[in-house]
């Protein structure tokens, strides 16, 4: 646990990571964090969501969640013709099975 608390720490250090909170207190910190954040003015909160909108599609973003979504749509079309269901049914307990069947009729 101590090496790994070492390499978070060396992540806040080199910009990693903002802050490095215990997990008890990570709770109360996310809060206040958020009533911080909501202290700001509405227009340059908006303006700095699209400056990192604007990096991450430059990074690509656009097409990777376009790309992403139709693998996902090809994933139930695929489930549907081979299992019936929206979802392959592998590893899924039996009556939460039985239910989905029930709830697909």
């Amino acid at each position: 646990m101590a090496r790994r608390l070492d390499r978070i720490i060396d992540g806040a250090s080199i910009g990693l990571a903002h802050e490095v909170v215990p997990l008890a207190e990570l709770e109360d910190f996310t809060i206040e964090l958020a009533k911080r954040i909501a202290k700001k003015p509405l227009f340059a909160l908006k303006l700095a969501k699209e400056a990192v909108n604007a990096a991450q599609d430059a990074q690509g973003r656009i097409s990777a969640m376009q790309t992403s979504f139709a693998l996902h749509q090809l994933a139930h079309s695929h489930n549907m013709q081979v299992h019936g269901m929206l979802i392959d049914p592998t590893g899924i307990d039996p009556a939460v099975r039985r239910n989905s069947t029930k709830t697909a009729r």
